[in-house]
């Protein structure tokens, strides 16, 4: 009879090291869970980057025209 290798390790070696390589990858691009409590406290919510009056004219000038919150609109 004819010895055969196992290949059956060969396929377990190279799955596990996919897995390490995606736990890796996976724990190396992770967000902090939350940031800390003086960062939080430093930056107020008015101090966002955005205006809302001026927003708001933009909306008006750009994009109001062809999206409608009350009226069904299809866009350019």
């Amino acid at each position: 009879m004819k010895k055969v290798g196992n290949h059956n390790s060969i396929t377990r070696k190279l799955l596990f090291s996919l897995g390490l390589a995606l736990i890796f990858s996976l724990s190396s691009l992770a967000q902090d869970a939350a940031p800390a409590p003086d960062a939080a406290a430093a930056a107020p919510a008015t101090t966002s980057g955005g205006d809302p009056v001026k927003g708001k004219e933009l909306f008006n000038a750009n994009c109001a025209a062809c999206h409608k919150l009350d009226a069904k609109a299809t866009g350019p």
